[in-house]
């Protein structure tokens, strides 16, 4: 009788510990933080938001923080706003290919996005670029801080790259990055979603 009172107690333990493990695995379900496809756009590509955070190889503090700053948010915000009135369903798209795990489209999307990005950029600030005489002083210095620590995504024969425009140096993708670089980068934006 006594040995089995032990073998029912230790199997009434077992039972307890594994639905308290299983408790807590559901709960943590329930904590996890979902991005939206802009805010997964934002992070990958211009280093901002909460997603970018995740992104520990490809932002370092003072990047991320500048990339936050007022000024830049000032000047990438608008352009964000345009890129949903010329693709409405572009964020929605993007956030159901990395919640897919979709590697192969994430990395098409994110490249489509950036250019979109760069040529609405170019749209909205080609006079300032083309004749800096003529622009205040002010728009050419917040011009100066987002084309410095902006990471750009393009496209080209060897495939998606993503390089920092002015710090070739450090943590995250450079233009030189191999094949494997640029797949390692979509994996970590895709798996960055999924903590």
């Amino acid at each position: 009788m006594k040995k089995f009172l032990s073998v029912l107690m230790i199997f009434t333990i077992l039972i307890g510990s594994f639905s308290f493990v299983q408790a807590q695995s559901i709960a943590g379900v329930n904590d996890i933080t979902k991005f939206s496809g802009e805010e997964i756009f934002l992070g990958a590509v211009l280093g901002q938001g909460a997603f970018a955070e995740n992104l520990k190889h490809l932002w370092v503090k003072e990047q991320y923080e500048h990339n936050n700053s007022e000024e830049v948010i000032a000047i990438t915000n608008p352009i964000i706003a345009q890129m949903r009135q010329v693709d409405p369903a572009y964020f929605d798209t993007l956030e159901e290919v990395v919640y897919n795990k979709d590697y192969v489209k994430t990395k098409n999307l994110l490249d489509e996005g950036a250019n979109m990005f760069l040529s609405l950029f170019k749209e909205v600030h080609g006079e300032m670029l083309d004749s800096p005489d003529t622009a205040q002083p002010n728009a050419i210095v917040a011009y100066l801080a987002v084309a410095v620590s902006l990471v750009v995504v393009y496209s080209h024969a060897a495939g998606l790259t993503f390089y920092l425009a002015a710090a070739a140096v450090g943590p995250g993708f450079n233009s030189n990055g191999t094949e494997f670089d640029n797949e390692q980068l979509i994996y970590e934006v895709v798996e960055a979603a999924h903590p």
